[in-house]
């Protein structure tokens, strides 16, 4: 009786802290909306997802205003790499960068519709995996080409690709490392770039001038990350994120300058990986979307890369982005229901939320997992004995 009566209350204070801490909102996309791949805030303050059907057939894009009401929603017809990241024109419209057996920039309307592509002619593994716009409108966007191997595929090569407003290529430049992973304006007409070179996994931050000439070159040298995310901090701060591959996956960051120089690399154990990053300048805090235990978290780090608090949003989500804005954390990721069976979702978290979860885990040996898109909780209790 005593270790039943310990169990029910174990369960009362897990479903209350959990109750207090949970998103304020989950919204689960359209079923056949299978894995959510990037995010952005238009400047109408919605939220824009894209990303592919599980039989990488078909393309979605959906608009979500920052309530959670899905605003419109389209599918195209190709694919969408993981490391693919789209953009807003400063005209309002959206680039998807993607492939239907050659690359393309698929441009959208703001309500979503075609407005035509750009088409690069290229091996048929060909993929775009970002596109940027420059402080002069003109664009810039990576190209990835996978060698022909379909049982081992592999990048044989990276470019980086020029072109006007119009999206018509000025020059197109061969990179001479090896896979780009994400490339970011920094503010003086130059390019910011996560670079993995052929003979290292530790990845490298490359500045690049618009016309694809190398300016500047550094990488970790206490650790070798694999980085693919930049994420901006403020106008001359940025943060990269990732993990360490060992023996087994550890997570990682780096900060580093708008001119590429590094501050600092750190290392962190417990976590499997960082999948994005944003921050909060008003109290000098940055939140990263990462996997431990299984589990998708927010962690809140200071600028100085000190963790703060760690938050489990979910056991079975997936996390892909990351978006700070008004003191709310909004996130897009798909849930795992299976190795088959997954559906993308649109999150919102009061940030207070994440910065208080040690009191809201007063027994931290409780654990709970809450799953908006079921219609139970799972409950990790350990045995209790009451003399």
């Amino acid at each position: 009786m005593k270790k039943l009566t310990s169990l029910i209350f174990g369960i009362l204070i897990s479903f209350f802290s959990t109750y207090a801490q949970e998103p304020e909102f989950t919204v689960l996309l359209e079923e056949n909306m299978h894995d959510a791949i990037d995010m952005l805030q238009t400047s109408s303050g919605d939220y824009v997802i894209a990303g592919t059907i599980q039989a990488h057939v078909l393309v979605f894009v959906a608009k979500v205003s920052k309530y959670g009401d899905l605003l419109w929603s389209n599918y195209f017809v190709g694919d969408m790499q993981w490391f693919a990241r789209i953009t807003q024109k400063s005209n309002g419209h959206i680039l998807i960068p993607m492939n239907n057996s050659i690359p393309h920039l698929l441009e959208l309307s703001e309500s979503g519709d075609s407005l035509g592509c750009t088409v690069i002619h290229e091996p048929k593994r060909s993929y775009f995996g970002q596109v940027i716009e420059m402080a002069d409108s003109s664009l810039v966007a990576t190209e990835l080409i996978y060698n022909e191997d379909i049982w081992f595929p592999a990048i044989d090569s990276s470019y980086l690709i020029k072109m006007d407003k119009l999206g018509n290529i000025i020059n197109k430049t061969a990179i001479q490392y090896h896979e780009i992973k994400q490339i970011s304006p920094n503010g003086n007409n130059n390019i910011l770039s996560l670079i993995t070179p052929y003979s290292s996994v530790n990845t490298r931050i490359i500045g690049y001038d618009i016309n694809g000439q190398e300016i500047s070159n550094s990488y970790c040298t206490s650790m070798n990350p694999n980085l693919f995310s930049i994420n901006k901090l403020s106008n001359d701060q940025y943060m990269s994120c990732g993990y360490i591959d060992g023996k087994s996956m550890h997570g990682a960051i780096s900060k580093f300058n708008n001119y590429g120089e590094i501050e600092f690399c750190k290392e962190y154990p417990s976590f499997a990986y960082f999948m994005s990053a944003t921050s909060d300048l008003s109290s000098g805090l940055i939140y990263l979307l990462g996997q431990k235990d299984d589990s998708c978290t927010i962690t809140a780090m200071d600028f100085s890369g000190n963790v703060i608090s760690e938050y489990i949003v979910d056991d079975s989500l997936i996390g892909t982005d990351i978006i700070f804005e008004n003191d709310n954390l909004y996130l897009c990721g798909y849930y795992e229901y299976s190795y088959s069976s997954h559906r993308s979702c649109f999150i919102k978290i009061n940030k207070n939320s994440v910065l208080s979860i040690d009191e809201g885990y007063s027994f931290p040996e409780i654990k709970t997992y809450p799953n908006p898109a079921r219609d139970y909780v799972i409950f990790e209790l350990p045995t209790y004995t009451i003399n």
